[in-house]
């Protein structure tokens, strides 16, 4: 398995797996994945750190990180395994690429949300050596048609 930075070429493949999983979504209202021109433009910024895992040249997992340059601080925004591949280390692999990229970056902090019923996600960051927040309630508002079911 190799675990490198995401590429243009690799988009159609995320948004596949991004889309049919309905723990990225946070309301009712609007879309629970991104769209695959922000997800193109999110390869190509060096504001967003976008990693794929890939086994014999397959897309099998991916982890989206926010940037925020000012802040130095990152926002882990989505991370997902196929299902079939769980249980083999693949997120682990992910946030152990992602730890050693941000600090290149500049990057003095990261974090992340999390549903709090997630067992398993919260056992996959504890064990990378994240610590448990406060609870809070997310909120939105969708400011353009592209977020919008």
């Amino acid at each position: 398995m190799i675990t490198r930075k995401a590429q243009l070429a690799d988009v159609d493949a995320i948004h596949v797996l991004g889309e049919n999983v309905s723990e990225f979504s946070v309301n009712d209202e609007t879309v629970t994945f991104w769209p695959k021109e922000l997800l193109a433009h999110a390869v190509e910024s060096d504001d967003v750190l976008l990693l794929v895992v890939e086994e014999n040249t397959v897309i099998v997992g991916f982890l989206i990180v926010n940037y925020n340059h000012g802040l130095k601080k990152a926002l882990i925004e989505n991370i997902y395994v196929h299902p079939d591949m769980r249980g083999q280390g693949i997120g682990d692999q992910l946030l152990q690429k992602m730890l050693e990229l941000l600090p290149d970056m500049g990057c003095e902090y990261v974090a992340t949300l999390v549903p709090l019923d997630a067992k398993s996600a919260v056992s996959l960051y504890e064990r990378s050596g994240f610590n448990r927040g406060e609870s809070f309630l997310w909120l939105d508002r969708s400011l353009s048609d592209s977020f919008k079911k």
